[in-house]
């Protein structure tokens, strides 16, 4: 069973969704999730504990018993969470973590580590809390509260970001960094150090990634895509553009990732039919 929730402003502006999983019996064990290019938090409540290898294990293996913080990045990376297993957990939005953590996103960039690594003590009385509330509900209005208290910078993205991402969100209408950065009023290089401190990636990283997570997405529930219909749909140069981002951000082939995706969740890929 898979609950989300959308909270209030002003998180609302900073996190994405808050997230709680109960997996029983999983048919699979490894997954290849796709990377989302923001930082996502997951607190273990019950059962297995979650393993986190990056690039099909050319890294060791991680275990996180406790809270992993998995810091921005444009990697996919290989997660077995357990057969029988318990979560909750946060997806900030991009560049939605930076008021939350001490360093900026560019120095957790690619991160995988243990949540006391970055927040010390308070990590532990902050997934201690969440375990002892009776429901998902109530860990959700919890977790709202307890991320407010934890927030170390005023709940504020730098003007030239929050431009800079509202104007990518939009999608095929930005055609270049270079745009983006005459219409910000700003050095290139001041624009491109904002960015990295609280977003984590380039600007140029993130409008690629977003633009693949957008072409992914879009093909959720489909037997078939007509791919070179759908590069340009997406703003992409041709196929054989999309098809070299598909290898770069998810390792596989765009009819090789429609084939072995996970049925119901589009950015993760069962690793048990793929190696």
């Amino acid at each position: 069973m898979y609950q989300t929730y959308l909270p209030a402003p002003p998180l609302s502006s900073f996190v994405e969704y808050f997230w709680q999983t109960d997996e029983v019996a999983q048919p699979f064990g490894r997954e290849r999730a796709l990377p989302m290019g923001s930082m996502q938090l997951s607190i273990h409540l019950d059962g297995d504990e979650q393993r986190v290898t990056t690039r099909k294990a050319q890294a060791p293996e991680q275990v996180f018993r406790d809270a992993l913080l998995r810091g921005p990045g444009a990697q996919w990376y290989a997660l077995q969470p357990g057969r029988r297993s318990s979560r909750v957990g946060v997806q900030f939005a991009p560049g939605g973590a930076y008021p939350f953590f001490g360093p900026p996103a560019s120095a957790l960039r690619e991160l995988q580590a243990p949540l006391d690594a970055v927040w010390g003590a308070s990590a532990r009385e902050f997934c201690d809390r969440l375990r002892d509330a009776p429901t998902p509900g109530a860990r959700f209005f919890l977790l709202e509260r307890l991320l407010l208290a934890q927030a170390v910078r005023p709940l504020a993205r730098h003007p030239v970001v929050e431009y800079a991402l509202k104007r990518i969100r939009v999608g095929a209408s930005v055609r270049s960094i270079a745009q983006l950065v005459a219409e910000a009023g700003v050095s290139h290089h001041r624009f491109i150090d904002l960015f990295r401190a609280q977003v984590g990636l380039t600007p140029k990283e993130h409008w690629r990634l977003r633009r693949f997570l957008w072409t992914a997405r879009h093909t959720q529930g489909c037997a078939s895509v007509a791919w070179a219909e759908l590069a340009v749909q997406m703003g992409y140069f041709d196929q054989a553009h999309l098809i070299h981002d598909f290898h770069a951000f998810c390792g596989l082939s765009p009819q090789a990732y429609l084939r072995l995706r996970h049925p119901q969740h589009w950015a993760y890929v069962p690793l048990a039919e793929t190696s």
